[in-house]
């Protein structure tokens, strides 16, 4: 499992089709042998890693007896640690047995701490075999670890220019109001996370590509026919929300008027809408079929939608106008 997980990172390096992968830097730092720090253990396990500074610092600043220390911090203890996924594992052969004492916590505070850096070692060392049938193993030493992070996962930060930059328009332009307040809340009202989620529920995926070259297609942004044509019989814009065709990279955006109510309406699709399904589609492409507009509706369905919903107008469900990601996306 590991080895082909490593396999996929190295087919990701190479095809530049970033993975959804959220490593902390112990694992690769070790990818790439960059020595391993405390700080990367305690990205992962705060709170222990703590307790064993605690414990040098009372021996070695405070000048307190090992006798005191082991008492009030670590009661009967053995050899052994809580791990990564919450099993307990042994320092040293017979760890379950043998007791912390004042004569070997010196000991235990070492081992501690060597069997936490090396706490991955199996998983990343099949990683790292997994890669090089794809990598030459030369190549991973002229990464940093943060530079293989990207070259398999893409930015953690969401790049807006390059994703300005690498964006087009249908049925609507760069210069339309709606479209520039999507951009303003792209930039300045949306934080790091909602920006992936953004990201996760336009695209299916919550990181962009390094670079422009790296993009198979293009963001498109296109009108929302919906919107207008529920405008054109008294229904308001800030009754629907945008629609994401995650397999197109394309949002159906309503011309939202402020900027508000366009944050708003993102962050709601994002945060409530983001799977891609087809059992709420069908409820929700019925539920915009009422009595006035059923009949011309029902013609543009005809036209434009999969064959699953050529009927839907003939089932009755009173719902709110709440639209997402449409049933294009379940490939």
């Amino acid at each position: 499992m590991y080895k082909f997980v490593g396999q996929l990172m190295g087919l990701a390096v190479r095809t530049r089709q970033i993975l959804p992968l959220d490593f902390p830097s112990i694992i690769w730092k070790s990818l790439v042998n960059s020595p391993i720090t405390r700080h990367d253990v305690m990205m992962i396990d705060y709170h222990a890693f703590r307790l064993i500074e605690n414990i040098e610092k009372s021996l070695v600043q405070l000048g307190r007896s090992r006798a005191e220390v082991l008492d009030e911090v670590l009661g009967d203890a053995v050899f052994a640690t809580t791990c990564s996924d919450k099993k307990l594992r042994e320092l040293r052969p017979g760890g379950f047995q043998t007791k912390v004492t004042p004569n070997n916590l010196g000991e235990f505070c070492e081992e501690f701490v060597e069997y936490r850096f090396s706490e991955f070692k199996l998983i990343t060392n099949a990683f790292r075999e997994g890669l090089a049938s794809v990598v030459p193993i030369s190549v991973l030493s002229l990464f940093t670890w943060q530079e293989l992070e990207v070259q398999v996962c893409g930015l953690q930060s969401l790049d807006v220019d390059l994703l300005q930059k690498m964006t087009k328009y249908k049925h609507c332009s760069s210069d339309d109001s709606h479209i520039k307040l999507f951009w303003r809340v792209v930039r300045e009202k949306l934080d790091q996370a909602q920006q992936a989620k953004l990201l996760q529920f336009i695209w299916g995926r919550s990181r962009l590509p390094v670079r422009a070259q790296d993009f198979k297609t293009k963001f498109q942004i296109e009108s929302c026919p919906m919107s207008e044509h529920g405008a054109k019989h008294g229904h308001k814009v800030s009754d629907y929300l945008p629609i994401a065709h995650t397999c197109f990279f394309q949002l159906e955006l309503p011309k939202y008027p402020t900027m508000e109510l366009m944050y708003n309406k993102l962050m709601m699709a994002a945060e409530h809408c983001s799977s891609i399904d087809m059992d709420h589609e069908v409820m929700e492409v019925d539920a915009f079929f009422d009595d006035d507009v059923g009949e011309e509706m029902a013609d543009i369905d005809q036209v434009q939608s999969p064959a699953l919903f050529r009927s839907i107008s003939d089932v009755s469900i009173e719902l709110p106008l709440l639209f997402s990601q449409d049933s294009v996306d379940f490939l």
